[in-house]
Parts: C-alpha cells; sequence; structure tokens
C-alpha cells in the first residue's frame, strides 16, 4: 500500500502519475498524427530511437551533477520542460517535426530520470527499493491506463485530425499537475556531496557490476519500441480508438504487477526475478510476431507488461546498490545513459524489419535477444554484484 512508503516515494509516484497521464494521452497517437503527414514504420523507430538517444546525451550529465548539488531542482527542470514540449505535436506538419518535439520533451526525461531515481534510493531503506521502485512504477504505469482513456473520450465523434490534434494540446494540464505535485510535495533527504570528478567509471566498478550494465544495456537495445505494437495493430485496419484502449490496457497490468513484482523480488531475490523476466520477454515478442489478428496482438501485449513488472523496479533496486551514495546519481545517469544511448540504432532497425520483413521476422529477432539477455540474468544470479559499502 501506498502509506507503507515514505512521504517522498508517494509524491515522486504522483508526480509520475500525472505526467503520465499527459504522455500517455500523445503516445499512442503518434502513429496516426505521423502518419496524417506520411510518415511509416521506419518514421516511428526513427522517431523513438532519436527520442531516447537525446534522453541519453543528458542522462549522465544530469546524474552526475545532482551528485554535486540539490537533486530536486534537477528533477522539477525536467518535468517541466516535458511537460511544454509534449503539446507542440499537436501544430507538427512533417515527421521530421514530431520527432524534433518527441526528442525535446525525452530530453527532459534525460534531465530528471537519473537525479529523480537517486532521490528515490535516498528516501527509502536498501531493503525495500525493489518494491518502492515497483511502486513508483505502478503508479506511472497507472498514469498510461489514464491519459490514453481521456484520448478516447475526446476523440469519440470527433474530426480525426481536429480531435487528435485537441487531445495533444490538452496534455499540457496533467503535465503542469504532475510539477505542482512534485514542486510542493518533495522534501530532499540529505546526501554527501561528491566531488568534482567523482562520477563512477568502469575501472572503479565492483566484481559484477559491468556484468550488470551489460545485461541491461543489451536488453535495452533488444527491447521492442512500444509504439511499434500500435504499427502493428494500425497495419491491421483498426479503428483508431483502439489504439488508445489497447495502450491503457497494456498499462493495467503493468500497474498492477509492479509493487508485488518488487516486494517478491525483495524477499526471493532480485537476480531471479530478472532471469524470469527476461524468459517472459523472450515468449511474448515471438507470440507478437506471430499474431495474425489484432486480439492475439493485443493478448501478447498484455504478457509483455508482465515483463515490466518483473524487470523495471528490479534493475533499479539492483542498480542502487552498485554505487556507494555519494555517487549514486551519476550510477543512474550511466544506466539510463548506455540503454538510451543502444535505442537509436535499435529502434530504427526495428521499424525497417517491421516495414520489409513483417512482425514475424521483427518477434524472432527480439525474441533471440532477449533469450541472450536471460542466459547473462543466469549468470549474473549464479555470482551476482556484493554492494560494497552502498545504501
Amino acid at each position: 500500500m501506498a502509506s507503507s512508503f515514505p512521504r517522498n516515494v508517494v509524491v515522486l509516484g504522483l508526480t509520475s502519475l500525472f505526467t503520465d497521464v499527459a504522455s500517455e494521452m500523445v503516445l499512442p497517437l503518434l502513429p496516426l498524427l505521423m502518419a496524417s503527414v506520411g510518415g511509416g514504420a521506419a518514421m516511428l523507430g526513427l522517431m523513438e530511437g532519436a527520442a531516447d538517444a537525446a534522453n541519453a546525451l543528458i542522462k549522465y550529465w544530469s546524474g552526475a551533477l545532482s551528485d554535486r548539488m540539490r537533486r530536486k531542482p534537477l528533477v522539477v527542470a525536467g518535468y517541466l520542460l516535458a511537460a511544454l514540449m509534449r503539446p507542440l505535436n499537436a501544430w507538427a506538419g512533417s515527421g521530421l517535426q514530431i520527432v524534433l518535439v518527441r526528442s525535446l520533451d525525452r530530453v527532459g526525461k534525460g534531465i530528471r530520470g537519473a537525479p529523480r531515481d537517486a532521490l528515490l534510493a535516498d528516501s527509502v531503506p536498501p531493503a525495500e527499493r525493489a518494491a518502492a521502485f515497483g511502486f513508483h512504477r505502478a503508479m506511472d504505469h497507472a498514469g498510461a491506463v489514464i491519459g490514453p482513456l481521456i484520448a478516447v473520450l475526446v476523440l469519440w465523434g470527433g474530426a480525426e485530425r481536429v480531435s487528435v490534434a485537441t487531445v495533444v494540446a490538452l496534455s499540457l494540464i496533467p503535465g503542469l499537475l504532475g510539477v505542482l505535485v512534485l514542486s510542493l510535495g518533495v522534501t530532499e533527504p540529505p546526501h554527501v556531496p561528491a566531488t568534482r570528478g567523482a562520477a563512477p567509471v568502469a575501472g572503479s566498478l565492483p566484481p559484477g557490476a559491468a556484468l550488470l550494465l551489460m545485461m541491461t544495456t543489451l536488453f535495452a537495445a533488444f527491447r521492442i519500441q512500444e509504439v511499434m505494437f500500435l504499427a502493428q495493430l494500425l497495419g491491421m485496419g483498426v479503428d483508431r480508438l483502439v489504439l488508445p484502449l489497447a495502450w491503457s490496457a497494456m498499462h493495467v497490468v503493468k500497474s498492477a504487477t509492479a509493487t508485488p513484482m518488487g516486494r517478491l523480488a525483495d524477499r526471493l531475490g532480485r537476480e531471479r526475478t530478472l532471469v524470469a523476466g527476461y524468459l517472459t520477454y523472450s515468449v511474448t515478442v515471438v507470440l507478437a510476431g506471430a499474431s495474425g489478428t489484432p486480439w492475439l496482438l493485443m493478448g501478447a501485449m498484455a504478457l509483455y507488461a508482465l515483463h515490466h513488472g518483473l524487470t523495471e523496479g528490479v534493475e533499479k533496486a539492483l542498480l542502487s546498490t552498485t554505487w556507494p551514495a555519494a555517487r549514486r546519481g551519476a550510477g543512474f545517469g550511466v544506466y539510463h545513459g548506455l540503454t538510451a544511448l543502444v535505442a537509436l540504432p535499435a529502434g530504427y532497425a526495428q521499424g525497417l524489419i517491421l516495414e520489409q520483413r513483417g512482425s514475424f521476422a521483427l518477434g524472432c529477432w527480439l525474441g533471440a535477444g532477449g533469450l541472450c539477455c536471460a542466459l547473462l540474468a543466469l549468470r549474473f544470479a549464479r555470482s551476482s554484484v556484493r554492494p560494497s559499502g552502498a545504501l
């Protein structure tokens, strides 16, 4: 329950809820917007890859900077930038403009991501971190349930291009509410500032930490860009209202599983939970590629959502004990930066495979990559990183 978590964890969760209401009002409609200006699946892949690359360029810097100053101002600035940029999609007139706006939105995520995760880790005891990160992801995904439902209400009965633009413009309201909740509700716990140049480097990683980073980065390269599910649904000829509804249903599963899976990982072992999550992913994407009807594809999307519950909070909980507390922001910056950086080539490659080879080939390729990550996770579980004074 939310009441069992410290105030900062709850407030950061509410901030993510409002922010994801705003973000997910827009994201399921981007394939429609892209199609309306002549863009295809490859352009969608480029959009998500470029957005994650822009994200990567800033994450390490913001994480390391938060180790030398207060973390909260960076977190507020990141959420505010994204809230202001996202509605500009309503006026985009070309695929490249949508790519640019989406990238600026993700720059905001890059500014806030590592400092926010470090702030959350600073606010909760180490033994409870998987549950706390799981709760945060659950609130994030709850927003991703509500946002598409708001989009459906606005879209209902309206002219397609006009109502889509209206949804995108209205996303400004919940985005700014999230910034307000964060600004008023979070009290930053004290942390020992790191000295300049104290950011973690590969040579200073504890035993096993490099393997953990390699595993999470490789998995990020093979994790399907979720808009590809929407592109597949659109290619099956579904009604425009199905896109936000399917997106919302997927996030119902994510929100419902994130906290209990985090608690389970805290009790039974985080490394083993990662193995289960990566194996679930491998099965999921192959099933998605073989799905010949919208209903089967949406079933695969629900299974895909389950793997998020098994991996997202658990990865961050493991990483929170990899570096000393004074360098935690930079540590999360390394994690976020590496995983985002691989997304540009991966996203564009996924779009090309979907366009030229079809969904089955895409699913098999991604499934094989997920299986490799599961094997790495199994090795990591047998010789996992042991924290060295990290709290």
